[in-house]
């Protein structure tokens, strides 16, 4: 019950403090009040040859900017330093032994250093309405872009929260370089226009301010809701995790069942982006699209690399199983599900979402802008094959991450290497083979990119005459070999 110790939550009034207090709080609130007004006088006063809408409008967009920065960004690395200032001075071991619960623990976390930038924020807010008022902007367009950045600032607060709790405060780098990718790389979004579902609302509160750009929260109601509510989700789901990582820093912040439960919500957005890319609205119209079927399969890999998470909690919990199965075969517990599975549902997500979306079986009801790869019918060949490709895909990592659990050491580094040797050097070779080498005009694709997973997508979903089987078989030997291995391993008499 996080918010109802809000007025005693212990770690929430901490971090407040030492973040500067009600009296730091204060007098930043007054130093901006009296720098907006000096500045406003100035401006509005003086003779600048502008209307005074014109500039009421360009308040209104600077002001707008300025808030989201101090949010996202400034909010984030306040929590990043809260996390890991508790870690580095052995705080953390001390209020686990406090019975505060760990939702609160991170509500603490998330709002005790961000009491200032969120009373910044109702200050921005009040000062925003005698601005619309001279501007002609609508007020509830104000307050709806208020409403959807402070909803896109709280995913980004949950999300550094759980990175910071994993790493100790120290991965928060990874979380901020992924913040502003999602805020200003447009030329990822037309690739991945799942990004742009999440990032839309955000977006479309500061640029809707813009001559010509129609009014965008009020005549796109339906997008903007339903960003909202995914950004709601994805927070609510990172927020878990990290209150998880709290109160049990020996286990993992994503369980299996919550991992899946966030690819899930990403596969979900990820298939809307791209069954909505074209009917995108101003500031999106005007970056320049991709091909639909890049679109799926870039949106098809990230997700596929996202599922590693699952996966990799599934291997663990079954790896743990088995341990506690040979120390107490009395009681070893539930026996979790066998990580091949994982694989099989993880694929299942991945393509199942994405093709729901694509094809227009939900989206033709919210948007006339349903669209598909061609004026033919639907595309149930290359959403199986996609389903093959992925699940023999992910295979192998699943099965090498079971040797490095089994010695409680990570597998990141030699699923890294194994994403890079079978991922992306298969394409890169046969690119280097077979079209730079190559006379021009005679450039081929050949059987060599088939063996990614990546590779065979592109065979897939671009309909080139090359066979799928001499890579599917090439991925699917280390299957065969791992199994093998684990197999004779799990036979083979242990040494007393």
């Amino acid at each position: 019950m996080a918010g109802a110790s809000f007025a005693t939550n212990p770690l929430l009034w901490v971090h407040f403090r030492l973040a500067g207090g009600l009296r730091n709080a204060i007098t930043l609130g007054v130093g901006y009040a009296l720098i907006a007004g000096v500045v406003a006088v100035f401006t509005f006063g003086g003779d600048l040859g502008v209307k005074p809408a014109a500039i009421a409008t360009a308040w209104l967009l600077v002001m707008s900017m300025l808030q989201s920065g101090i949010l996202v960004l400034a909010g984030a690395g306040s929590i990043r330093r809260a996390i890991q200032q508790d870690f580095a001075t052995g705080m953390m071991d001390s209020h686990r032994l406090t019975p505060i619960s760990g939702p609160s623990a991170i509500f603490g976390y998330i709002i005790g250093p961000n009491i200032g930038p969120l009373l910044l924020l109702g200050m921005n807010t009040l000062f925003g309405l005698p601005l619309c008022a001279v501007s002609g902007y609508p007020v509830h367009e104000w307050l709806t872009g208020i409403l959807v950045t402070l909803v896109f600032a709280g995913m980004v607060w949950c999300a550094t929260a759980v990175v910071a709790m994993v790493t100790q405060g120290y991965g928060g780098v990874v979380a901020l370089v992924g913040i502003s990718t999602l805020m200003a790389g447009w030329l990822v979004v037309p690739i991945v226009p799942g990004l742009a579902a999440l990032v839309f609302g955000v977006v479309a509160a500061t640029f809707s301010m813009l001559p010509g750009s129609g009014g965008i929260l009020s005549l796109d109601l339906l997008p903007i809701t339903a960003t909202i509510l995914a950004q709601v989700v994805v927070a609510a789901t990172c927020f878990w995790a990290a209150a998880r990582k709290y109160r049990r820093p020996d286990r993992r912040a994503f369980s299996a069942w919550l991992a899946f439960a966030l690819l899930a919500e990403f596969a979900l957005v990820g298939g809307l982006g791209i069954a909505v890319w074209k009917a995108r609205p101003q500031p999106l119209r005007d970056v320049p699209s991709a091909h639909i079927s890049t679109q799926i399969i870039a949106t098809l890999t990230v997700l596929a690399v996202l599922a590693m998470l699952p996966i990799s909690a599934m291997v663990q919990a079954h790896v743990a199983w088995q341990r506690r199965h040979r120390l107490e075969p009395g009681r070893p517990g539930r026996r979790p599900p066998f990580p091949l599975l994982g694989v099989l549902l993880a694929a299942l997500f991945i393509v199942g979402a994405v093709a729901v979306f694509v094809e227009g079986a939900v989206v033709h009801r919210i948007t006339l802008a349903a669209w598909r790869l061609t004026d033919g019918p639907g595309h149930l060949r290359e959403w199986l094959l996609s389903f093959v490709v992925l699940a023999v895909g992910l295979m192998p990592p699943a099965l090498l991450l079971r040797p490095s659990y089994r010695r409680n050491a990570s597998g990141a580094v030699i699923v890294g290497l194994w994403f890079l040797l079978t991922w992306l050097l298969p394409p890169l070779l046969d690119l280097i083979l077979n079209v730079s080498l190559a006379p021009t005009g005679d450039a081929t694709v050949t059987w060599l990119t088939g063996i990614s997973p990546i590779g065979a997508l592109v065979l897939v979903w671009y309909r080139l005459p090359i066979s799928l089987v001499p890579g599917l078989v090439v991925q699917g030997a280390p299957i065969a070999g791992l199994a093998a291995m684990i197999k004779h391993r799990r036979l083979s008499p242990r040494k007393q």
